[in-house]
């Protein structure tokens, strides 16, 4: 199965702006991770959260990540409807994976592949309810999960809540397991706001009180400039209070009752462009043909029609723009991987399309990639190298494809060398280039002015040299370690490089 954190990482290298928090006093910044921010570890937690942060799991679909938490022995799974709810899950149930323990205190983190089901979606207080169920041997939906913990809730209103500390436990950004801490300050209709520290990826975490109960679930952190003051960062969210949740727990057993009837069946007959539209729901359901005017029809030629459509757009007037005539050809690379695959246990989300569609898909890469370079310049390796390098069957043949396309590229319109590219570089073992060597200029990265705003390509980089044995351990190790403790990083790098030092064994 591939690499998701990689693949995630180039898909936001080459395709999305790369962007840092942080902020620019003239105060030192303390260089341990647990205090860079409000999210700590959890080994630092009140005994109460650090007990009930059993039961927090960290969500991953096909193309999002969140958290969630049981509330029941039997496999009961709270979490907000964005994450699984009416625009990622089928009516009738979707796979996931969830990562229990995934945080740096534990050593034996343990991945469930599951199936869920819907069983409570509340669309206005952004709360999912889901029966999750253990994979059979086939990989289909088996017996009710056992839960790993599971929390209790104490029913309290958002006015209840007003004046009383919580303390969230979450996945930030997705990654490792954190907790943080904040005052209830007011209510928002049925929401309440609260000064606990959030990032995306935090969503679904429930918020508990002093005895380890929770008292609400957060939806989101504020996302405008009220966060930035003179002397740093109002920290701010707003969470659903448990009152409520347990309220929509209640409800009969009606699917109206319980707002099913909101979400989407993928056995329900639609148009080709709903299809495309909710291409996730049908990945992340296992379903590949969508019923378009009574015909079963494979998603991957209708995201390769919405592709092609897209591609005809010839009079584009922002990058934005560009960007959503592209979104078909994005989207089609969450449902292709070939590489490596066990055909008796083929990849969890993605499929393999057959041999005579491989050849059309290269070319949108291809196109894609020149519409890029010909809009303002940018050269978005990956529509070059990763993504047709997913359609060949073997790694060897994978990494030959990437190498091939960059060194031609670079050869006809040479770039300048800056950490994106030596990541590639640095990947397809290209590591002469312009005169530069590149291995020096990604271990030899503090020379560089403004590095910490590239971290995530340092670490590719660095990840990759390593794998293919062009460095010693120590010297990844040593970067790695260096990095950890920058101060100069932004939060987001910082919870990135900390998740891959724990997953890589390189920094212990």
């Amino acid at each position: 199965m591939r690499d998701y954190s990689v693949r995630f990482f180039f898909l936001s290298l080459t395709a999305l702006p790369l962007m840092a928090m942080g902020c620019s006093s003239s105060d030192a910044v303390s260089p341990s991770i647990a205090e860079f921010s409000a999210f700590k570890d959890i080994t630092t937690a009140p005994l109460a959260v650090r007990t009930s942060a059993a039961a927090v799991v960290r969500i991953s679909m096909a193309t999002l990540r969140g958290t969630g938490s049981f509330i029941s022995a039997d496999g009961l799974l709270l979490t907000n409807n964005h994450v699984l709810g009416t625009d990622v899950c089928a009516r009738e149930g979707c796979y996931a994976e969830l990562d229990a323990d995934y945080q740096r205190s534990s050593t034996s983190s343990q991945n469930l592949k599951v199936f869920v089901e819907p069983q409570f979606i509340d669309i206005g207080l952004d709360v999912a309810i889901l029966q999750v169920f253990s994979l059979g041997a086939d990989g289909t939906k088996g017996a009710k999960l056992t839960s790993p913990a599971s929390l209790e809730m104490n029913r309290k209103s958002a006015l209840d809540l007003v004046g009383s500390p919580i303390w969230v436990v979450g996945h930030p950004n997705g990654r490792l397991k954190k907790w943080t801490k904040g005052d209830v300050v007011s209510t928002d209709g049925e929401w309440f706001e609260s000064t606990a520290f959030s990032l995306p990826g935090s969503s679904g975490s429930p918020a508990l009180d002093a005895d380890g109960k929770v008292v609400g679930i957060l939806h989101r952190g504020s996302g405008d400039d009220s966060l930035i003051t003179a002397n740093g960062i109002n920290d701010s969210s707003i969470l659903s209070p448990s009152g409520k949740i347990l309220d929509l727990l209640a409800r009969d057993a009606t699917p109206e009752a319980r707002g099913l009837t909101l979400m989407r069946s993928t056995a329900d007959e639609t148009t080709a462009d709903e299809a495309v539209k909710n291409a996730d729901i049908y990945l992340n359901a296992h379903v590949t043909s969508a019923v378009v005017a009574t015909v079963p029809t494979p998603m991957l030629d209708l995201l390769g029609a919405a592709c092609d459509t897209g591609l005809l757009v010839t009079t584009v007037r922002s990058l934005e723009e560009l960007d959503t005539t592209h979104a078909a050809c994005a989207s089609a690379l969450n449902w292709m991987y070939c590489t490596d695959v066990d055909p008796a246990k083929p990849d969890f989300f993605a499929v393999c399309p057959d041999d005579p569609t491989k050849d059309a898909w290269r070319a949108r890469y291809q196109k894609v990639f020149d519409r890029y370079l010909a809009f303002n310049g940018a050269a978005s390796y990956g529509w070059i190298t990763s993504y047709p390098g997913y359609l060949e069957t073997t790694a060897a043949a994978s990494r030959a494809v990437g190498a091939q396309k960059l060194g031609d590229f670079l050869a006809a319109s040479p770039q300048p060398l800056d950490f994106s590219l030596a990541a590639f570089l640095s990947r397809y073992d290209l590591l002469s280039y312009g005169g530069n060597d590149v291995k020096g200029y990604v271990v030899g990265y503090a020379k560089t002015p403004s590095y910490a705003l590239s971290a995530y390509a340092i670490v590719s980089g660095v990840l990759s040299l390593s794998n293919h044995a062009t460095i010693d351990a120590s010297v990844a190790r040593q970067a790695l370690s260096s990095l950890l403790v920058d101060s100069r990083l932004g939060l987001g790098a910082r919870l990135y490089v900390e998740e891959v030092a724990y997953l890589s064994k390189i920094v212990q």
